[in-house]
């Protein structure tokens, strides 16, 4: 049989050469030891006094916004209340104003009516028909050459002191009543 290479001859086990305590090694690690944790604890009390920074600053920030807004919301709500009040001005104005106009129509109104009423009293007087008959007789014997025009005039005139019904057939006894007086001035109506 043939042999092939032989394995290698593992080594011996090493054995850990005794550790040797030397305190002044021991110390050096143990203050190396306080000065990384106190620097850990002022690192980490530095960045809770930021955080607690940051906090308050951001709740002065939201104070100032909530303050902010509320001032807004007053200044919007005291904006909404004049305008209203403007509004309610206004409306009050325009309704006095149109109350006063239609007051003032009113009055117009019952002046005129009276007026009316006066105008109509006097003009149904005695007297006044009386003046419009004569007028109406005596103005075509003034105007001269008697022409269509003059009795026109006297038509109108007589029209006016006498008073017709609005219906057609008023108009044609209106007419005749009004020929028939013409006639006894001696006019001639064609």
């Amino acid at each position: 049989m043939v042999e092939g290479p032989k394995p290698a001859p593992t080594p011996a086990p090493v054995k850990p050469a005794p550790v040797a305590y030397d305190p002044e090694i021991e110390r050096a690690k143990l203050a190396f030891e306080q000065r990384k944790w106190e620097a850990k604890m002022e690192e980490r009390c530095r960045k809770e006094q930021r955080e607690d920074e940051i906090r308050k600053q951001e709740a002065a920030e939201r104070e100032e916004l909530r303050r902010q807004e509320g001032e807004l919301r007053k200044q919007e709500t005291e904006e909404r209340q004049r305008t209203a009040e403007r509004e309610e001005e206004e409306r009050r104005r325009r309704e006095f104003s149109e109350a006063e106009q239609i007051q003032l129509k009113r009055e117009e109104l019952i002046r005129q009516r009276e007026r009316d009423a006066t105008e109509d009293k006097r003009n149904d007087s005695t007297a006044a028909k009386g003046k419009l008959f004569g007028d109406a007789l005596t103005t075509p014997l003034k105007l001269r050459p008697y022409g269509a025009i003059e009795i026109r005039l006297s038509y109108l005139i007589l029209s006016s002191a006498i008073k017709m019904a609005n219906g057609p057939i008023e108009a044609v006894v209106f007419s005749k009543i009004a020929s028939n007086v013409l006639m006894h001035t001696g006019f001639h109506i064609p």
